[in-house]
């Protein structure tokens, strides 16, 4: 990346003490120091706005009457095709088999073999509704689904894979909202001992609430765009 960024500015003639990463006037972040830690350091125009909305709801039906009313989890972590995301979720089902939970993983039909009776596999899930109905969220770490799961309150165990979701796990982790774990050699008893703790220590949904309500005293896309028309 600072390669291409190097280049680019010397193609252009731009001054190499300027960072293109970074304005001298705006800089939107789309998290809080609730996540990130201190951030009082950082100068004015960093704007901590939190995340942004989340996406509209998929299309098509869901069979609501399937959730009981015990814990449930949202599962949603893999690419489909890819066999490391695959055997994880494989790992997730036989972590959850047996448990007095249900879990709705988010897959191509077929992904998980023979799936438990507390599982319920589905490509397409309306994924904001829905998590008004969890207790949990298991995830890679990336800022969308860390976001709305923690917009809504709900502890996470994270396995990061690439790119930033392993610093977001990290941060999730220091806020005491989430425990992160292996993703691809993960084994169903890690992860049932991690699902088991946020299910059952307050801890963490408390953690996951604080960070809730900073999200929301930042304001999100509204406070974003107000910040924008104001520099415009």
């Amino acid at each position: 990346m600072r390669d291409q960024i190097a280049d680019f500015q010397l193609d252009h003639g731009i001054e190499d003490l300027l960072d293109l990463r970074f304005s001298d006037h705006l800089v939107l972040v789309f998290s809080t120091g609730a996540l990130i830690g201190d951030v009082s350091f950082f100068p004015d125009h960093f704007a901590f706005v939190g995340p942004a909305a989340g996406r509209p709801a998929a299309t098509g039906a869901f069979p609501w009457e399937w959730l009981d009313g015990r814990p449930a989890v949202l599962v949603a972590s893999g690419t489909p095709g890819d066999p490391a995301a695959e055997r994880f979720l494989r790992a997730a089902a036989d972590a959850v088999r047996g448990l007095d939970v249900q879990a709705v993983f988010v897959a191509p039909p077929g992904t998980v073999a023979d799936p438990p009776p507390n599982v319920l596999v589905r490509e397409h899930v309306p994924r904001s509704k829905l998590l008004e109905r969890m207790s949990a969220v298991v995830g890679h770490g990336g800022c969308d689904i860390v976001g709305e799961a923690l917009g809504g309150g709900l502890p996470m165990v994270l396995a990061p894979v690439r790119d930033d979701e392993p610093v977001i796990a990290g941060q999730v982790e220091r806020a005491g909202a989430g425990i992160p774990v292996r993703f691809a050699r993960v084994t169903p008893g890690e992860l049932r001992t991690a699902l088991g703790e946020i299910l059952t220590d307050p801890a963490y949904r408390d953690a996951a609430g604080r960070v809730r309500d900073a999200f929301a005293a930042a304001g999100g896309a509204a406070a974003a765009a107000d910040r924008l028309e104001k520099l415009a």
